[in-house]
C-alpha cells in the first residue's frame, strides 16, 4: 500500500469516526430528553425521526447523507443475544 492509499485510508477511518461521534452526541442528546419526558414510545422511533430530521436538511448538504446513514445503521441495529 502506498504513502498515499495509507493517508487516504487515514482520512476516510476520521471522517466515519467524526460521523459517528456526531451520531452518537445526537441520539444521546435524544436520550436525555426522552429521560426528562414522559414517553411511551420506543426510542427506535426517535432515531426514525433523527434520520429523517437529516435527510430533511439536505442528503447532499455536507455530512448530512454520512450521518442519516449513520442513524440508519443504529436502527437496524440488533446486539448479539446473551445465549
Amino acid at each position: 500500500m502506498s504513502d498515499e492509499d495509507r493517508i487516504k485510508n487515514l482520512e476516510d477511518t476520521v471522517h466515519q469516526l467524526r460521523i459517528e461521534t456526531h451520531v452518537l452526541r445526537e441520539i444521546m442528546g435524544q436520550q436525555i430528553a426522552l429521560n426528562n419526558l414522559n414517553y411511551k414510545g420506543k426510542f427506535d422511533d426517535v432515531l426514525e425521526a433523527l434520520a429523517k430530521e437529516y435527510a430533511g436538511r439536505g442528503l447532499d448538504e455536507g455530512d448530512n447523507r454520512d450521518i442519516h446513514d449513520a442513524v440508519r445503521q443504529y436502527i437496524k441495529y440488533e446486539p448479539p443475544s446473551m445465549d
